[in-house]
């Protein structure tokens, strides 16, 4: 199985800084997402769901504000957030820190710091040099290893499906968010027909591989009426 790149959201008017992000990203293999106002970002969200992580210039040429662009993705999401600040001011808020963002930067941007920021916002997903999520680890009870196909379930060995992995990678990139029924399959059957029954037995015969106790999941929740989260502690 080919695991797909961690994805960036990039909302950055500020042409040089823009460029300097994207330039370390494309370096190391990530998706990049890139919009100039917070609107569209915000519609970007809505048609692809959330992305892995989010770097925001706080001072925008037009339409909402960074900042007020981090408190909306926050108030969905767990989405971690690098925020860009001006040299002049070269601080943010201390709640913008507390309630919002992962991470910031003054700018003008340094592209090996960035990257070491980036690196760090994303730790707890083990990726290649490609970007691709390959590892993750649960305490000492379950490792999954994508490029393997396997888990490690309390030291026994089983086999994972091309979509059960699938289904693991986004649930474990998006750990403690609901994902919505649609979006799951839309990005798991990536067109094929598919229903949420289809989706239930997939949940059932991976919970069924990992969960020591199946009937009462430990890291594949359901969300009633919405969808599944993987509970990461």
């Amino acid at each position: 199985m080919s695991s797909t790149p961690l994805s960036v959201l990039v909302l950055e008017t500020d042409l040089a800084a823009r460029d300097a992000v994207l330039a370390t990203l494309d370096a190391s293999g990530y998706v990049t997402w890139e919009v100039t106002t917070g609107e569209e970002a915000l519609r970007m969200l809505e048609r692809h769901g959330p992305p892995d992580l989010a770097v925001v210039g706080a001072e925008l040429a037009r339409g909402m504000s960074g900042v007020e662009f981090c408190r909306r993705l926050r108030e969905a999401n767990e989405v971690p957030i690098i925020v860009l600040v001006n040299a002049v001011n070269g601080t943010v808020p201390p709640w913008l820190l507390e309630e919002c963002a992962h991470d910031f930067m003054v700018k003008p941007i340094r592209e090996e710091e960035l990257a070491l920021r980036v690196g760090r916002a994303l730790r707890g997903i083990i990726i290649d040099t490609q970007g691709r999520q390959t590892q993750a680890t649960f305490g000492p009870w379950l490792r999954i290893d994508l490029v393997r196909q396997e888990a490690v379930v309390n030291g026994r060995t089983v086999l994972l499906s091309d979509r059960e992995c699938a289904l693991l990678q986004l649930l474990i990139r998006h750990k403690n968010k609901t994902l919505t029924f649609d979006y799951l399959l839309s990005q798991v059957w990536q067109g094929e027909p598919a229903s949420e029954d289809a989706l239930r037995v997939a949940i059932h015969r991976l919970r069924q591989k990992i969960e020591t106790q199946p009937d009462q999941p430990r890291y594949i929740l359901s969300v009633r009426g919405r969808g599944y989260t993987f509970a990461a502690g």
